[in-house]
């Protein structure tokens, strides 16, 4: 699984982290901490704080006892939660599962550079299609000029593939409007590239 967005959520402190497997379109929305969503944020910007974070003290200790964090599985979703395991092991042998928030497990994750998955069931059950997600997004917004299609940033992050499916996508289907507008980003963000 990759991480393909973070942004606040409509109700309440909380955050939604999409979640996109990497070789498809199945996605999960997991809300998040105010804090939580900061560290995964600041991680992904490569912001160097002025000093160790939480998930950086952590982690750092894990290494100091020769821990290595193997994996990070996304396993349950239960009565609204959300349910991780982080699998770790201590000089490359004894391997420990250890449940934990995923949140929390994504966190350390990205700073052991290891893969995020999700069981096909949690995926089958809470699953959802993130490319018709974008365009259903796309589609709300009537104007061209509005908060998603406006930043350069919010669609980067599908990536090139997945913009270009739905521009093909927008133009079987004949709905010009959003095929302009998907045309108009692309364009955009390869120039940016240049």
């Amino acid at each position: 699984m990759l991480i393909k967005d973070i942004q606040r959520a409509k109700i309440n402190d909380f955050y939604d982290l999409m979640l996109v497997e990497d070789d498809g379109n199945r996605a999960l929305n997991i809300s998040i901490g105010e804090n939580e969503a900061k560290n995964i944020a600041i991680f992904l910007d490569s912001t160097q704080p002025s000093r160790p974070l939480t998930y950086d003290m952590f982690f750092n200790i894990l290494k100091s006892f020769n821990i290595k964090i193997n994996e990070v599985i996304i396993t349950k979703f239960i009565d609204g939660t959300y349910f991780a395991n982080l699998i770790v092991s201590k000089n490359d042998s004894d391997v420990i599962i250890v449940d934990c928030r995923p949140s929390d497990a994504i966190n350390l994750a990205l700073r052991s550079n290891c893969p995020i998955f999700a069981t096909e069931k949690i995926l089958d059950d809470v699953g959802f299609d993130c490319k018709k997600y974008l365009n259903d997004m796309i589609k709300e917004e009537k104007q061209p000029n509005n908060s998603l299609l406006n930043s350069i940033g919010d669609m980067s992050i599908w990536g090139m593939n997945m913009l270009e499916d739905l521009l093909k996508d927008a133009i079987d289907k004949e709905d010009y409007q959003v095929a302009s507008i998907l045309r108009d980003k692309i364009k955009e963000l390869k120039e940016k590239e240049q």
